[in-house]
């Protein structure tokens, strides 16, 4: 048995660890409420528009937007469809996913990768109270993932690997961006 072979039998032991052990009524509602906070990056898009009405935040709404295109290029067109793997409850036939089957392939998580990647965005540049909530819904959204059924844990770790680099360089490119902006606004404003 090679190293993807025993990565994909402790994928699928979670799955129905999960599934036997942990899942419950109460959890089962939470989860779902969670998750589609998630779906088409909706929850983090609404955030992005109040943030840009606040001249104080708009650069962390440019990196948020940046981090959702980013994932959105990698996860979604790129790496989805290049990998091709299918839904963990179309190749496990005990498990049953708690949501409706999404059709699209299973690897990676783009609710993982816009999710962290937009929580990691509102950890680094915003107060502390709302980077510290923003990045707990972006964890409990992508974890909501393997609690439904939907992805398998390696999914959604690849996602939240792409989220916090999508994240981290976005806002790198935006800060340069801000810089250059800056120094161009300030030498207009400096006489001749």
């Amino acid at each position: 048995m090679d190293f993807f072979d025993t990565l994909m039998n402790i994928d699928e032991d979670i799955l129905l660890y999960i599934q036997e052990n942990i899942r419950n009524a109460t959890a089962d509602t939470i989860m779902k409420a969670v998750t589609h906070l998630g779906d088409m990056g909706i929850f983090w898009i609404m955030i992005i528009f109040v943030l840009l009405i606040s001249k104080k935040y708009t650069k962390t709404a440019f990196i948020m937007a940046l981090t959702i295109l980013f994932g959105l290029l990698i996860t979604n067109l790129i790496l989805k469809n290049s990998v091709h793997r299918i839904r963990p409850f179309h190749a496990i036939e005990e498990l049953f996913p708690l949501i409706n089957k999404p059709e699209d392939w299973s690897f990676p998580s783009g609710h993982a990768t816009s999710s962290i990647g937009c929580g990691i965005a509102m950890l680094r540049n915003l107060p502390k109270k709302y980077g510290i909530s923003g990045f707990t819904i972006g964890i409990l959204i992508a974890v909501s993932r393997i609690y439904l059924g939907v992805h398998y844990t390696t999914d959604v770790v690849a996602g939240a690997l792409i989220g916090t680099v999508s994240a981290l360089s976005s806002e790198k490119i935006i800060n340069k961006a801000d810089r250059i902006i800056k120094k161009k606004r300030k030498s207009k404003k400096s006489p001749n």
